[in-house]
């Protein structure tokens, strides 16, 4: 199913072309009756906007991504329904009996046992509808009535639609007639509900949609994690957790724009679930905390500041995880009040070298003496990535206590952790509070030099001082050693390395911040020419499209 709505996703932006010759006109969200209200999630496509920004009427035309969509629209397979449909829209954008004008639908309702996805489009003319259909005999063939709506389908693609709008749903676990009577069910549902039933209706949906984003997205937290909690039943402890997040919202999308691609969300919905769930602390990481980060380079970085008196309260009113954290206390040597102070709850993890280092592979070969196949170690270069990651201390005396417990001795300034195949990491103990690294040769610096290493550069040092979880990414392959493409190079192959590489050269960075009341995150592009989504589409064309 995500292949098929990747493609009507495609193909839809193919029939917005009418938005440059009636760019006055606006559509219509009748068809969002047909969206259920306990949705758990629902992706609006704002098509007008999509296919201004993909430049679809000018250079859009020219690149090979549209091209190859034309070429592939016309090699269907017999059971693929949505692409035959997808086909005859492409051939006849504005004479469907669709209206591509307004907003396109996908959402997903979750119930315990399995999974339903549906995309939404609206019927503008029923007539018009009903002749587009005729015409293709692969799906009139199957047309007939329900009560209040037709339906069709073709393969295992199934389709209902009426005057409200047409519906192309997917359900998991089920196949075969099984799964046709369940889809059917589905529609009877669906295709004739009372707009109090659907998410036309949906209090919290009217009040935070809106049309500044090209795609947005509603989160119904309550529904997603009521499935979860059906699943965990039988750990009270689990479907209590899940049961914090009933009356919980998520509200944002995804804006294309130059050089950027914007995403923001805002929670909403009952203060006091969502101050339940809010286990962050009001503000970032202390700036101590950058200069323990990196000695040069950050290429990538995650921090977040929580609050663990409060995630330590989460256990109290459930008996048995109580009993099982005091226990754990008190194998520290310490009350539970003690080890939740310990830690202020400030996280910093980044990823701040890459070097080669050896290792040692297994690999079966044929013994020419013998004639048989043995196991040979060998040794291998591959790059190590390098991190550190900073935990501050809160409480010294009591983190003395805790130490005090724990079995490995200060060498050198440093405590060594060997953990088998994973490699061995390091900490040291700073003014801070705790460093960790899985570079020897990091570490002794820290310890010899007692002081602090190199801040990241004031942009995303901001970040993480400016709110309780904020993340860093470099995009920018040139940026990393050589060892990180040679040894891709060697794993996927120097042809599809080489693609790879090409298309995110269109890339800089991500970076983005978040609390309970919301997150905004942005991927920056290198500067270019154009709008960023149509600048996305047309780097596929450094892709070898006509092989994929």
């Amino acid at each position: 199913m995500n292949k098929k709505i990747l493609f009507i996703i495609l193909g839809v932006v193919v029939i917005g072309a009418a938005f440059y010759i009636y760019s006055f006109r606006s559509g219509s969200s009748k068809h969002l009756r047909l969206v259920p209200a306990n949705a758990s999630a629902l992706v609006t496509f704002n098509l007008k906007k999509l296919t201004d920004k993909a430049d679809f009427n000018g250079k859009f035309k020219e690149t090979k991504l549209y091209k190859t969509m034309l070429s592939k629209s016309k090699e269907l397979k017999e059971t693929d329904g949505m692409g035959l449909l997808m086909s005859e829209i492409l051939k006849n954008p504005l004479d469907n009996g669709l209206d591509v004008f307004s907003d396109m639908y996908v959402f997903v309702q979750n119930n315990a046992e399995d999974k339903n996805i549906g995309v939404v489009m609206d019927v503008k003319d029923k007539k018009d509808f009903a002749a587009f259909i005729g015409k293709i005999p692969g799906l009139a063939k199957n047309m007939h009535d329900e009560k209040g709506y037709q339906v069709f389908s073709h393969g295992n693609d199934y389709f209902a639609w009426n005057e409200n709008g047409l519906l192309i749903l997917e359900t998991s676990n089920s196949y075969g007639d099984e799964k046709k009577q369940e889809i059917i069910k589905m529609f009877n549902i669906l295709m004739v509900q009372d707009k109090k039933n659907s998410m036309a209706e949906n209090k919290e949906f009217k009040q935070y949609s809106d049309n500044k984003h090209d795609i947005s997205l509603f989160l119904n937290y309550g529904e997603l994690m009521n499935t979860y909690s059906k699943m965990t039943a039988n750990n009270p402890m689990v479907k209590k957790l899940m049961d914090n997040y009933k009356g919980i919202y998520i509200s944002g999308g995804i804006s294309f724009e130059n050089d950027k691609i914007a995403m923001s969300s805002k929670t909403h919905g009952d203060a006091k679930a969502i101050e339940k769930i809010n286990y962050l602390n009001k503000k970032g990481v202390d700036n101590k905390a950058l200069q323990y980060i990196t000695n040069d380079k950050v290429y990538a970085l995650f921090s977040m500041s929580l609050d663990i008196p409060k995630i330590i309260s989460m256990f109290a009113d459930e008996k048995s995880m109580m009993q099982s954290l005091e226990q754990t206390a008190m194998g520290m040597g310490l009350t539970v009040k003690e080890l939740e102070s310990v830690f202020s709850g400030e996280i910093t993890m980044a990823l701040v070298d890459i070097i080669e280092m050896e290792s040692k592979n297994h690999s079966y070969k044929m013994n020419e003496a013998t004639g048989e196949i043995e196991m040979v170690e060998e040794i291998a270069k591959q790059p190590m990535p390098v991190f550190t990651l900073n935990m501050g201390i809160k409480d010294r005396a009591n983190y003395d206590k805790l130490m005090k417990n724990i079995p490995i001795a200060v060498i050198n300034g440093m405590r060594k952790f060997p953990l088998g195949y994973i490699p061995t990491f390091y900490a040291i103990e700073t003014e801070y509070g705790l460093t960790f690294t899985n570079d020897s040769t990091l570490g002794a610096g820290i310890v010899t030099n007692k002081k602090t290493m190199k801040e990241p550069n004031a942009e995303v040092a901001g970040l993480m001082t400016g709110k309780p979880s904020a993340a860093y990414f470099n995009l920018n392959l040139n940026n990393y050693p050589a060892a990180v493409s040679d040894y891709f190079s060697r794993m996927a192959g120097e042809k599809s390395f080489s693609y790879f590489k090409d298309y995110m050269s269109l890339f800089n960075d991500m970076k983005g911040t978040g609390d309970v009341d919301g997150a905004s995150f942005e991927i920056n592009l290198v500067k270019g020419e154009g709008n960023s989504l149509f600048r996305l589409l047309k780097q596929f064309d450094t892709l070898p499209l006509e092989e994929l």
